[in-house]
């Protein structure tokens, strides 16, 4: 009785490290497949960013080069129903940042980086339309309500 009592034990404490050690694989790979499912579909709700935007608010975000382009600040849906990062673009010291919308699908997980799927860099992005808080819902908006 004592030896399947300490084989059991050591397979679930060999389980236990090897879940342990994969966790931030396993976050990468859940955060890609959100990302994934969010750009294939359109929103009527902010309520349904909330799992990505937990994972991705406050996130410094890299292009495919790793230069740092800029910040998530926020996710918001679209005019077009998609869901978007927020990204504060040239910011320095608090000064002369520029809010711009980047769509999820543009950007994935490496590890527990945020990379835009481009060689963007942050003038490339400073030159994209301003964010507009009256065409777009925004999460933290609507989540501090």
């Amino acid at each position: 009785m004592r030896t399947y009592l300490s084989i059991a034990t050591v397979c679930v404490t060999v389980l236990g490290l090897s879940g342990a050690a994969m966790a931030g694989d396993n976050a990468a790979n859940a955060l890609d497949k959100a990302a994934t499912d969010t750009a294939n579909q359109t929103f009527t709700s902010t309520a349904d960013l909330a799992p990505l935007a937990e994972r991705l608010v406050g996130k410094e975000i890299t292009n495919s080069a790793g230069d740092n382009i800029g910040e998530i600040q926020d996710l918001a849906i679209g005019p077009d129903k998609n869901a978007y990062a927020i990204v504060s673009v040239g910011e320095f010291l608090g000064l002369g940042g520029k809010d711009v919308p980047v769509q999820i699908s543009e950007l994935t997980m490496q590890g527990d980086d945020v990379v835009l799927m481009s060689q963007s860099t942050k003038e490339a992005l400073k030159a994209r339309p301003k964010y507009d808080p009256a065409m777009y819902q925004s999460y933290s908006e609507s989540k501090d309500r």
